[in-house]
């Protein structure tokens, strides 16, 4: 009997094994794809806004074909360069889009687009009287 209960064991726990090894694929959250080197050539200042911006869109138009959303802070870095470049529609629009991925970031988002309207209203080269 000893030798049945074993075996009944033995099984059982390939059973549970098995199924913990074959268990369902998860999608991804978002993917990563070439960000991080580009962010890296952000920090490094070691290209221009036009070529960082022209390598995420192409990054941005590979992750929408495989149907993966971008991480978090892409379309906000997108903003950050097209600020630079002085886009400010733009700027509102990568904005928006990281508002709505990422909900937890509504109140951020929300600021740093008061604070870029106030920017776009100042003349070139002026400085605002309000602190924010």
């Amino acid at each position: 009997m000893r030798a049945g209960s074993s075996a009944l064991a033995v099984v059982a726990a390939a059973v549970v094994l098995a199924g913990c090894a074959s268990g369902p694929k998860r999608a991804p959250l978002y993917e990563w794809g070439q960000y991080p080197t580009i962010l890296h050539e952000d920090l490094k200042q070691a290209l221009p806004p036009e070529q960082q911006l022209k390598a995420m869109e192409q990054q941005r138009a590979l992750m929408e074909k495989a149907g993966t959303p971008m991480p978090p802070g892409m379309a906000m870095h997108m903003a950050l360069l097209h600020q630079r470049l002085g886009q400010h529609d733009q700027v509102q629009q990568y904005l928006e889009l990281e508002a709505q991925r990422y909900p937890s970031l509504r109140a951020f988002v929300t600021w740093l687009q008061k604070q870029q309207a106030q920017q776009a209203q100042q003349p070139k080269g002026g400085k605002s009287d309000e602190k924010s």
